[in-house]
């Protein structure tokens, strides 16, 4: 994984560079005069003169998603650079702020990006031979876990893994004992609500597979003083609630390894939420129904307040779900409102799908999804499971997460230095926290002003080499 600049002498260009799955975190935009470009955006708010509004377009798109998706940040005029891609800015970017970043393949006032590599087109390039054996793609598909498990294992501290007894976690633990000579270190954190204890199927699994297990149970006090924490391990807004457990789990295991492997990630590339049923279901129910019926019928109805909804369902004998009488509004709004299996499943991964936003002027359109593929895995994964895992572990300690997008600097420096120098497969890895002096740190407070490169002319051009550009 990696993020690095290059100053380019002859030409007076600046290239930004970006690793394939956006591992590592690259900003870039226009603050206070200069162009800038960092890896934490705690480092560009140290900038004196920094006066960049809220990006209302973000906090809707936060609302409904609960992150902020790329290219956007939530300051205006910062932008994330997408993952496998090389923004060039010339040497008068600075004097030519955008408020929209170009598209990949595209260029916009000083600046231009291209993509290196696309995560897209690999999928549609392998959909167009597939594997017809499923014996065959099973043998393939544990090559290649095996293959990352064993390439992220590769390190010079101690490795762990984060076990909570589901798929995805116990075959990174099943695989990597498999090809490690003595017991994996396991870590697993308990609840005491039962509806929230994994630990005791972690524990199951750890004794089946032989690993050193770990466990530590939490209180309700101890997740709750987490949370004042958590504006300070994140760059941005971020409305995941696990990254409360990530963080306690981080935590305990920083106590033994420095290195962690996590089963993030798997959800998004092996179909492992109801979504991913549910939509083709209930699309199939739907699509019985003319549309303009199911309008006139369903739209009316979701007009009637979720109190309603909720008092209308206390009629009914039996426990109801959570939060019932919302979700039946968003049922029938969405039921009347879908054209086709797309706009059915993206329904489920937007709390405003076909409802004005109640953010005022977040109205705009943002990133959308790419429904081609029929899945979200470069989208969702690459900005929500590992800005959690990643962004929020190298804050307590340990290394961890899963190859789609987060990471975080060697440093808190404007641009991290490559650090791996090649990106890894997605699922189980491990993430390079910051180092000093051969151990992780977590960065305790926002790094000072100098900490940001704002790249301006010395004397007409971008930015003074002699200066150096990490």
């Amino acid at each position: 994984m990696f993020a690095f600049a290059l100053w380019d002498r002859r030409q007076r260009q600046l290239h930004l560079v970006r690793d394939r799955f956006g591992e590592k975190p690259l900003y870039y935009g226009w603050a206070a005069g200069n162009f800038v470009f960092a890896s934490e955006l705690k480092a560009i708010r140290a900038l004196e003169g920094l006066d960049n509004a809220i990006d209302r377009r973000s906090v809707r798109l936060l609302s409904a998603r609960s992150y902020i998706p790329a290219p956007l940040s939530i300051y205006r005029r910062l932008f994330k650079l997408p993952p496998g891609s090389i923004l060039t800015a010339d040497a008068d970017a600075f004097r030519h702020p955008l408020d929209d970043p170009p598209a990949p393949g595209g260029r916009a006032g000083s600046i231009s990006i291209r993509s290196y590599w696309s995560y897209r087109q690999v999928v549609l390039d392998r959909l167009a031979e597939p594997i017809a054996d499923e014996e065959e793609a099973l043998e393939r598909l544990e090559h290649s876990l095996s293959t990352a498990i064993k390439g992220q294992s590769v390190a010079d501290v101690p490795v762990g893994v984060f076990l909570s007894g589901g798929i995805d976690s116990s075959t990174v633990v099943a695989l990597y004992q498999k090809h490690s000579s003595r017991a994996v270190r396991t870590f697993s954190i308990g609840f005491e609500e039962a509806g929230f204890d994994e630990a005791g199927c972690a524990k199951r699994v750890a004794a089946q597979l032989g690993s050193e297990h770990n466990e530590r149970y939490v209180t309700v006090h101890e997740a709750q003083q987490v949370i004042p924490l958590l504006p300070a391990m994140y760059d941005e807004p971020f409305a995941d609630s696990s990254q409360i457990p990530t963080f306690l789990v981080s935590r305990f295991a920083r106590e033994q390894v420095t290195v962690a492997l996590t089963g993030d990630g798997g959800d998004e590339l092996f179909a492992g939420y109801n979504r991913h049923f549910a939509a083709p279901h209930l699309w199939q129910q739907l699509r019985r129904v003319p549309q303009p019926l199911r309008s006139a019928i369903g739209l009316p109805l979701s007009w009637l307040s979720s109190q309603f909804w909720n008092s209308a369902a206390g009629l009914l004998p039996g426990r109801r779900p959570q939060h019932l009488g919302g979700k039946i509004q968003k049922g029938l709004r969405v039921a009347g409102s879908v054209r086709n299996f797309d706009d059915r499943y993206s329904s489920f991964l937007d709390e405003w799908s076909f409802e004005k936003s109640p953010v005022r002027g977040g109205d705009t359109i943002g990133p959308g999804w790419d429904m081609g593929l029929r899945q979200e895995c470069a989208g969702h994964a690459a900005n929500d499971v590992l800005r959690r895992g990643l962004l929020l572990a190298r804050r307590h300690p340990v290394q961890s997460g899963s190859r789609i997008d987060g990471g975080e600097p060697r440093n808190p420096r404007a641009v991290s230095r490559s650090s791996r120098g090649r990106a890894r497969r997605p699922n189980s890895s491990q993430h390079e926290g910051a180092r000093r002096d051969g151990e992780v740190y977590p960065p305790q407070a926002p790094p000072s002003g100098d900490s940001a490169r704002a790249v301006r002319p010395a004397q007409g051009g971008l930015c003074d080499p002699r200066g150096g550009v990490d």
